[in-house]
């Protein structure tokens, strides 16, 4: 049993001799965050005791003893430092890996870094901010691990105790022309990526002023955390001309925040088109976040800004409407395939052959096999995917496998691509797809909501609770009423206990995830998300029947807010029996008129 008189071991492992590369602060670092907490022990081999053992032999037998690996990794890679993370991994130990942002890292270490799909990675600036994100990530991974490592409910409650931050606030927030100069001053970081930094900051000015762009600040506590500028192109085009977080602020979710601002903004303008390039050298930083949220390569430019350099073209296509299930495949085949360069073969009424137009050297060479089989599904997708992936075997082909319904039972394996309807309103956000789901209008407090929703243009306060800044979070609540939801239905928050005016219906969220489980193995599964804490929890628990002491957690994301939130007599037009202190199940027609009511477009899409 893990407690304070039995503490959990963590390894400590990264280049050690200074004379490859000096990480003494860093581990210095991580070594005291582990100590910090009340029932764990680091183990690092300069604090270690004198040993008869062979120096190989010492530290690896650590390795096999410790509850979790965690690795420091800078510019270098050594060869001790390679054996300690395969015994790791050979002996099935939790990983915890912590990338610092340098200069340039060696080619080892990038191929190594390149190669790690076992693990995600964090990155980290300096010592300061590696100690708070090895604390919160050793916190997380004990809490996840709470059943294994047999932990105690009072060491379980002080980790989570732990995971609190300190109350901040946060916002994103358009400036104006006048703010652009002293923003941008904030980080010098930006020169670097401008050849004539000066003339940029004035003719951006220029086009605030003269309405053709718009700057866009995220302020966490009282500095600049974060930074985007977009200027309007071609009628429908807008450019994401700077995307720029502070070393600092970077994995804790400002990005994500301060990206998904522009594009609900892009949205509300009736965009159809979002692009940026992004340098060789800043491509690694942007490309998991900006495939997060559905942008993907177009193309690649050399010498584009400056000698010597390329960028990649990375581009988000906004579909404004409904997407009707008959039309799926209409709909995939052109803005999957065709507008990204295939040429698309029908073969059957749900399989398309599509191969690209074009390879990198030219023309395609013969026996190059570039093929995709696209199966589309607008019924039972597990059974079309088992039967889709038997005809992919037999043409040779990548799948590509596009349904309405996410797959409930099949287990695709990394030779299919699989996109559910999902997947689709995020590439193409803010298109909505018809469903077969159910949706659920959820009162909230107005207390929680100001932690878990993020207004526009309007200060958050970040209470010190367990909420993270990120575009997903977690509702918890009693497990009744969720039957017939599944991934991709609409969440609808009613706003109630509100300190100034009448409740509303504030906004609409997309169900990622739902779980009924035990108050700890929720959070367990939960991480950081959400604002319970375990006494919180047990309060929302079920008294008796086959869920007798669980809950419900709902994941969340892509929330959007109703610009003119809805009174109670403009939702009982839609829902005459609605009692706005009840959560309620709602059927798919009833999700279509809600959106409609919030002013959304949800006119059937048409293809010429």
């Amino acid at each position: 049993m893990a407690t304070a008189e039995n503490p959990l071991l963590v390894f400590v492992s990264s280049v050690m001799d200074k004379r490859v590369e000096d990480l003494s602060p860093e581990r210095d670092a991580a070594v005291r965050a582990i100590d910090s907490l009340p029932i764990t022990r680091s183990w690092a081999f300069e604090y270690s005791p004198a040993s008869a053992d062979a120096v190989d032999e010492s530290y690896l037998e650590k390795v096999d003893e410790c509850d979790i690996f965690l690795l420091i990794l800078g510019a270098e890679l050594t060869d001790p430092v390679e054996r300690e993370y395969a015994r790791a991994a050979a002996f099935g130990k939790r990983r915890l890996v912590f990338v610092q942002n340098v200069d340039q890292r060696s080619p080892r270490a990038t191929e190594w870094l390149s190669e790690r799909h076992d693990v995600k990675y964090q990155r980290f600036q300096g010592p300061d901010d590696l100690s708070d994100h090895v604390q919160g990530a050793v916190v997380d991974e004990v809490i996840k691990s709470h059943r294994r490592l047999n932990l105690r409910e009072k060491d379980y409650e002080q980790l989570v105790t732990k995971l609190r931050s300190e109350p901040v606030t946060f916002m994103v927030r358009t400036i104006e022309a006048r703010e652009l100069a002293d923003i941008t001053a904030t980080s010098p970081e930006l020169e670097e990526l401008y050849p004539n930094f000066q003339a940029w900051v004035d003719g951006k000015t220029v086009e605030i002023s003269g309405g053709s762009a718009n700057a866009y600040v995220a302020t966490y506590g009282q500095e600049n955390a974060g930074f985007a500028l977009v200027s309007d192109k071609d009628p429908g085009v807008r450019k994401l001309s700077t995307l720029y977080i502070k070393p600092r602020y970077q994995g804790l979710g400002v990005g994500p925040r301060l990206l998904y601002g522009v594009i609900a903004q892009a949205a509300h303008d009736n965009i159809v088109k979002i692009y940026l390039t992004v340098s060789e050298e800043r491509r690694d930083t942007l490309e998991g976040l900006l495939t997060q949220f559905g942008f993907f390569v177009e193309g690649v430019a050399g010498r584009r800004y400056r000698e010597g350099s390329w960028e990649w073209i990375w581009s988000k296509r906004l579909i404004h409407g409904r997407l009707r299930r008959k039309q799926l495949a209409k709909f995939a085949t052109r803005y999957l395939l065709e507008e990204r360069g295939f040429i698309v073969e029908r073969i059957s009424r749900s399989l398309y052959k599509a191969h690209p137009r074009y390879h990198a050297l030219g023309h395609i060479a013969p026996g190059i096999n570039n093929n995709l089989l696209m199966a589309v599904s607008t019924g039972d997708a597990d059974r079309d995917f088992r039967i889709a992936r038997s005809a992919a075997a037999d043409l040779a082909c990548q799948l590509l496998f596009v349904s309405i319904e996410p797959l409930e039972s099949e287990d695709p394996d990394d030779a299919c691509i699989c996109l559910d309807g999902l997947d689709l309103e995020t590439l193409f956000f803010p298109l909505y797809i018809e469903r077969s789901a159910d949706g659920l209008i959820i009162p909230i407090r107005e207390t929680f909501v100001q932690r878990l929703i993020p207004p526009s243009d309007q200060s958050q306060f970040l209470a010190p609770t367990r909420v993270q800044l990120r575009i997903d979070n977690v509702y918890y609540r009693y497990p009744t009423v969720y039957a017939g939801l599944k991934r991709g239905s609409s969440l609808f928050f009613y706003e109630t206990q509100r300190k100034q005016g009448q409740s509303r219906l504030i906004g609409e969220g997309k169900l990622l995830q739902h779980a009924v489980d035990k108050p700890q193995d929720l959070l367990a599964e939960f991480g950081r998300l959400g604002v319970y804490s375990l006494s919180d929890l047990k309060d929302v628990t079920i008294r008796g029947g086959p869920n007798k002491g669980k809950a419900l957690a709902l994941r969340f994301g892509w929330y959007r807010e109703i610009g003119s939130p809805l009174a109670l007599r403009q939702i009982r037009q839609v829902l005459p029996t609605f009692d706005p202190m009840t959560a309620r199940r709602i059927s798919p027609m009833k999700v279509l008129e809600l959106r409609r009511l919030a002013g959304w477009n949800v006119a059937p899409l048409s293809f010429r």
